[in-house]
């Protein structure tokens, strides 16, 4: 192995077979290839690439301009920031997360983004606040986190919904006709200062 706890400039090539372990500053200004374990506690700055094909800790930093080709393990103990475009050939995965702190969030709002609340089911969250949710049997749910139709709003205690029959339902969580009302309804506009009776129908207008 080789061992750093200078200041090293490195204007070449570094070829290290088993581990390189790096306590000070280091500059890679030419192209470093590790094929075993590197321990990195201090900061890297690489100006042309790295290939790297065993485990990597950075414990301190790392800074690659050129190209960088890591075929192992590569564990970050802080934080990870990029300037330019992050893509990737295969999965990205990150914690479920919650509504107050959500997996995927915002620079300066980390308390609106996305979450999963539960197996299979994702959530929306905006100032740290449930607002959406999609269960892993394809319901949706707005301010309801547990919806049990197809679709369903909740405000309050009333509920609207759509099952997966197409039947609407409004004061209620089950729809059993096209239209399914819990409690007045007040049909046209002429008078609308007069409220429905008590789970009774109010048309305004003509009738036939």
């Amino acid at each position: 192995g080789i061992n750093h706890t200078d200041y090293t400039d490195l204007l070449g090539n570094v070829g290290v077979g088993t581990s390189l372990n790096v306590s000070n500053l280091s500059y890679l200004l030419g192209g470093i290839r590790v094929n075993g374990f590197s321990d990195l506690t201090g900061n890297v700055g690489i100006g042309s690439s790295a290939l790297i094909n065993g485990l990597t800790t950075a414990l301190g930093g790392i800074r690659v301009n050129g190209f960088s080709d890591l075929t192992g393990n590569v564990g970050i103990g802080g934080s990870l920031t990029v300037a330019g475009t992050l893509s990737s050939s295969g999965q990205i995965t990150s914690i479920l997360g919650s509504a107050t702190a959500p997996s995927y969030a915002f620079a300066g709002d980390t308390d609106t983004g996305l979450f999963s609340p539960s197996a299979n089911a994702l959530g929306f969250t905006t100032g740290g606040a449930s607002r959406l949710t999609v269960t892993g049997a394809g319901f949706v749910g707005i301010g309801i986190t547990s919806p049990a139709q197809t679709f369903q709003v909740n405000s309050g205690a009333s509920s609207t919904v759509i099952n997966s029959s197409g039947n609407l339902g409004i004061g209620i969580t089950t729809a059993n006709s096209l239209l399914s009302v819990a409690g007045g309804a007040h049909i046209g506009s002429l008078r609308q200062g007069i409220a429905a009776p008590t789970d009774g129908l109010f048309v305004d207008g003509n009738v036939g």
